[in-house]
């Protein structure tokens, strides 16, 4: 219903809604701009007249607007019952009830089952008059912070529990479960010390590998590229041995191991040339016979082709020792001895 008045300064007609009733407000008109208090009922006739009730009592409407209880509200007669719209939750039926059926359950006129009534939501509009407490309005709000502690509140919100990570209560552990957490905390770090020391050995070791390989490719080269023979042939054919055992511990495949038996094969054309009574020479081909041990391997290093049989090791052994000549019997003797170790080691 709207409210209708005219401004107590100027007499200016206003025409407001009854939500703005018993607010103050200021005229319109720009040779008045004084404020107005806005009655709780017209104060004018059908034709914006003033009525003949008499004067409006401003201080009367400003008591009413400060009082603790909202302007009546018009009862309206022989009005309608309220009904609330409700859907079933298990047939999507939609049917009314009763407002006084709220908050209640109601079978489903479609599907028999109990649905649960919902409670309507009053929507009202904005009073300043209508405090969130039950305090009186002119009352003290405590405005304290959000978490502090205060005498009012005597707590302290979730919020601040949560930062101060007090909400996080120790439960007493026991005896064994703290035994338990200790030895998995030992393995763990000992697992760790482990992973590293394994890593920098690894890296250590391929880095030594790495060396040595280099170091054998200089070798082999210095004396591949002496085509004047400065070098003595003893050192040519004791590079070649070296090389030829080095590269067989390493080999992958059969072409490897091919590669590796050719620096044997030098190593031995080399001392051929050498007189048979040379200490050297004979020396030389002991340790190569030797050394061609490592050229055998167990079943499963020969089905992979990385060594070779014992049937064809035997002989390039015999070919090596064969030379030496039959007066140096000590130094075959001690040759014997050599080889059987080593053919021990293989359990040959």
């Amino acid at each position: 219903m709207a409210l209708e008045f005219n401004c107590p300064h100027c007499g200016a007609f206003y025409r407001l809604d009854e939500k703005f009733a018993g607010k103050m407000g200021r005229c319109k008109n720009a040779k008045c701009k004084q404020s107005i208090l806005i009655p709780l009922s017209s104060t004018t006739g059908k034709n914006g007249t003033p009525e003949k009730a008499g004067p409006v009592d401003a201080e009367k409407l400003a008591a009413a607007a400060f009082s603790e209880e909202p302007p009546p509200k018009e009862i309206k007669k022989d009005a309608p019952p309220k009904q609330i719209p409700v859907t079933c939750q298990f047939c999507d039926h939609k049917y009314t009830v009763d407002l006084a059926m709220a908050g209640k359950n109601s079978p489903c006129p479609e599907c028999g089952k109990i649905v649960r009534v919902p409670k309507p939501v009053d929507e009202k509009p904005a009073d300043w008059r209508n405090a969130a407490s039950s305090r009186p309005s002119m009352a003290k709000v405590d405005d304290a912070p959000a978490g502090a502690w205060d005498a009012q509140r005597k707590g302290v919100s979730a919020e601040a529990l949560r930062a101060a990570r007090a909400h996080e209560v120790d439960e007493e552990e026991e005896p064994r479960d703290r035994w338990i957490r200790r030895l998995k905390r030992a393995f763990y770090g000992m697992a760790f010390i482990g992973m590293v020391a394994f890593l920098v050995l690894f890296l250590m070791k391929s880095r030594r590998e790495g060396k040595q390989e280099r170091w054998m490719e200089m070798a082999i080269k210095e004396v591949d590229d002496d085509k004047e023979g400065s070098k003595k042939p003893e050192f040519r054919a004791a590079i070649q041995r070296y090389a030829g055992e080095y590269f067989v511990r390493a080999v992958k495949n059969r072409d490897e191991l091919q590669e590796a038996l050719k620096h044997f094969d030098k190593a031995r054309d080399g001392l051929q040339g050498l007189p048979s009574s040379s200490h050297d020479r004979n020396g030389m081909l002991v340790e190569l016979g030797v050394a061609y041990v490592v050229c055998g391997g167990d079943a499963t290093e020969i089905n992979e082709e990385r060594r070779l049989p014992w049937d064809k090791v035997h002989p390039l052994i015999r070919k090596s020792l064969d030379k030496i000549p039959s007066s140096e019997h000590i130094l075959r003797a001690r040759s014997m001895r050599m080889l059987a170790r080593k053919l021990a080691e293989k359990n040959q």
